[in-house]
């Protein structure tokens, strides 16, 4: 008897389980499988879905290791499974558990300031990683007033914006191209006007798009300091995306370099300039359609004469519209005396066009370096007439001319060229008549000519063409730029008028040079600091000091020309002279030689001959 009731409890739980799975495969099937479930006994389900529950975990596989980089472990990386939610992040001590679906599977390991890794389990159980620092982002230079620092070196509230991220942007208005791309920049656009700037100096009249750091801060202007290559500009928004080097906003401490101007937060742009090198050619061609985001849905004419009657007969007065008039405007086939007009559709294009072309050429040598560029920009409005427009042609020359080696002269020109066209009716009042004009007027008569429109005659296609007048507005902008760049930190020392040399040797001759102190043991050191690059007629020597080398103490002081000190080393000696450079000028040595000589024939006494040599030679000293 046991027996049978176990096997009939066996049948009834693979039926009910086989009925289970077809109900929920059925439309209506899982309101009916969740009955099932609470209405028959959980002990039925009870041992088909703990088997169920044990296939599942078999499925499941579990890894773990620890996160380290260099220094030790890493608490608090994150370790997700890749193409998936599925993540955990490590402990104080570096060490993670995660349960994955697939042993072939890859993790993806990734910690502020360090590169992201991608590791394959390949059935493995344990994982260790070791991830590196991300050097590229932190050596990134970024720009800070007066001044440039590493990205790993900035501690202060600054975001700045990849030139690629700008130059890949489909808008024609920088500003616009912004949104979305830097913490605390809020860009707010309220049209498309072609040709408007970006509320330089709180002016927004014809502009459509505002730009706040940190949001609003006071009832009067709140639009940030804008500084393009150090000179305040009111807009950027019409500058050539291929001649933006970087862009950096600065917000909250970090812009008080700037004093009150920069109550709003500032924005730092700087433009390309020229390297060393081969000439680049770079053109840049880009064709955008624009459309709008929402249009308005007009009353037809239909609509309007049935919306009509009704307020009539609620009203209790006569009805201005028969049937047969609303099934003459339904039907669509006399345009003169039953017309359907929709005045947005009449009025606005369904899409405008927008094309840049960019040609930019840069190179130089180490005596000058160059970047000029020019740049064409045509944008259209979104009026069906084609008369809101605007023109644009920039060209942009960016000199840097080595004059000495401590003297640079910076030449920066700028020319911008813009042509703007508008109708001679504003904006707000053609929107009005679009709404407000009814759809039962005509717009456009078969032949092409315009229609009566609304109030006063005013049709919206009419007002938004040039028939209605014109607005011209030519804007020149030429910019200067003229910086010369005197490198200060530098002392030269001359040698016999500037050092003692009667007698001396090298090492005598810089131990009279100010701050510079020669040991034989311990070698030459620069303010009390060993850790100086020596250069030999401008060039790095393997000379650090004099520990296995007394070369210099033997060459005589008038080997030397001059003696140069620089202070503040550029940044490619930062590693090897943190505390100075020493230039060591040797004198070039001339020699003047006369060789002469006679000859005398025995046989013929008359005959003699003379043979005179003068020559010149020029050699530096040599060290090695």
């Amino acid at each position: 008897m046991r027996n049978l009731r176990e096997n009939l409890t066996f049948l009834s739980q693979t039926k009910a389980l086989s009925w289970l799975k077809e109900s929920l495969e059925k439309p209506k099937g899982l309101f009916l499988g969740l009955l099932m479930v609470v209405a028959v006994p959980a002990h039925i389900f009870a041992s088909t879905i703990v088997s169920v529950r044990s296939t599942t975990d078999a499925l499941q596989m579990q890894i773990s290791g620890t996160v380290m980089d260099e220094q030790g472990p890493l608490p608090g990386a994150t370790v997700i499974v890749k193409g998936t939610t599925n993540g955990v992040q490590t402990d104080f001590d570096g060490n993670y558990t995660i349960d994955v679906a697939d042993a072939n599977a890859t993790l993806v390991f990734s910690y502020v300031g360090y590169s992201a890794q991608e590791v394959a389990i390949n059935g493995q159980s344990t994982l260790n990683v070791t991830l590196t620092p991300d050097t590229q982002n932190l050596e990134e230079v970024v720009v800070l007033g007066y001044k440039t620092r590493k990205k790993g070196e900035v501690t202060g509230s600054v975001s700045t914006i990849d030139s690629k991220a700008i130059e890949q942007s489909s808008n024609k208005d920088i500003a616009k191209s912004l949104a979305g791309r830097a913490s605390g920049l809020i860009i707010s656009d309220r049209g498309g006007v072609p040709g408007a700037g970006n509320g330089g100096g709180g002016n927004t009249d014809d502009d459509a798009t505002t730009i706040l750091i940190r949001g609003k801060s006071t009832l009067n202007n709140n639009s940030p300091l804008i500084l393009i290559d150090g000179i305040q500009a009111a807009s950027f928004s019409n500058l050539s995306p291929q001649d933006i080097a970087s862009l950096t906003v600065l917000k909250d401490g970090a812009a008080a370099i700037y004093g009150s101007r920069a109550a709003n937060g500032v924005i730092l742009i700087t433009t390309k300039r020229g390297s060393t090198g081969k000439p680049k050619i770079n053109f840049s061609s880009s064709y955008n359609l624009s459309s709008f985001t929402r249009t308005p849905n007009l009353m037809t004419s239909e609509q309007y004469a049935i919306y009509e009657n009704e307020i009539a007969q609620r009203a209790g007065t006569e009805l201005p519209f028969s049937q047969e008039q609303i099934n003459a405007y339904a039907a669509g086939d006399d345009p003169i005396n039953f017309p359907s007009t929709d005045w947005a559709d009449l009025t606005f294009a369904s899409s405008s066009p927008e094309t840049r072309n960019t040609l930019s050429i840069s190179g130089g040598n180490d005596a000058v370096k160059y970047f000029v560029s020019g740049d064409v920009l045509s944008q259209e409005g979104l009026y069906r007439s084609g008369s809101l427009k605007f023109n644009q042609k920039q060209v942009r020359s960016n000199l840097d001319i080595k004059l000495t080696e401590d003297i640079k002269l910076g030449v920066d020109l700028l020319g911008r060229f813009g042509d703007r066209n508008r109708p001679g009716v504003d904006d707000l009042n053609i929107y009005k008549h679009i709404f407000t004009n009814l759809p039962t007027e005509v717009g456009v008569y078969p032949n092409g000519l315009p229609g009566f429109g609304g109030e006063n005659g005013q049709n919206p296609l009419v007002m938004s063409s040039n028939e209605s007048g014109f607005v011209n507005r030519k804007d020149t902008d030429l910019r200067g730029k003229f910086s010369l760049d005197i490198r200060l930190d530098k002392k030269i020392y001359n040698i016999g008028k500037d050092l003692t040399t009667a007698g001396g040797t090298v090492s005598d001759a810089l131990n009279n040079v100010p701050s510079v102190s020669v040991d034989i043991e311990g070698g030459i050191s620069l303010r009390g600091n060993e850790n100086v690059r020596i250069l030999i007629n401008g060039k790095p020597s393997a000379l650090a000091g004099f520990g296995d080398s007394n070369v210099l103490s033997q060459l005589p002081a008038e080997a030397i020309e001059r003696v140069e000190v620089i202070t503040s080393p550029s940044a490619r000696y930062d590693a090897e002279g943190t505390a100075g450079i020493l230039n060591i000028i040797l004198r070039q040595k001339e020699t003047l030689g006369f060789n002469g000589s006679i000859n005398l024939n025995a046989g013929n006494p008359d005959l003699v001959g003379v043979a005179t040599t003068l020559n010149y030679r020029t050699e530096k000293f040599n060290l090695f």
